[in-house]
């Protein structure tokens, strides 16, 4: 839904937390291009919504370390103690 229906309804919505576990990232969302190096002067203007959305109030984003990344259940092959940790917490299992 969109934020701007639900405060016309009178809801509460709180700004939304992206987490990330790349610092250079974190900074790039937050400074924009102030806070980069040459490299990527080839990302488009419109590649900077993050930071738009940031400097707006409407996300923040913030540092998760790498183990704590559910995402990474999606994104990587995880396998052993990593796999079954986040498995547990996805499935609501207790953990083992």
């Amino acid at each position: 839904m969109d934020k701007a229906f639900l405060v016309a309804q009178g809801m509460n919505v709180p700004t939304m937390t992206i987490y990330q576990d790349n610092k250079s990232t974190i900074m790039l969302s937050e400074n924009g291009r102030m806070s980069s190096s040459k490299r990527i002067w080839h990302l488009n203007v419109r590649c900077f919504f993050v930071r738009d959305q940031i400097q707006k109030g409407e996300i923040k984003v913030a540092y998760c370390l790498t183990e704590n990344m559910l995402a990474d259940f999606i994104t990587k092959p995880l396998q052993g103690t990593a796999f079954r940790k986040v498995r547990d917490i996805i499935l609501n299992l207790p953990s083992t």
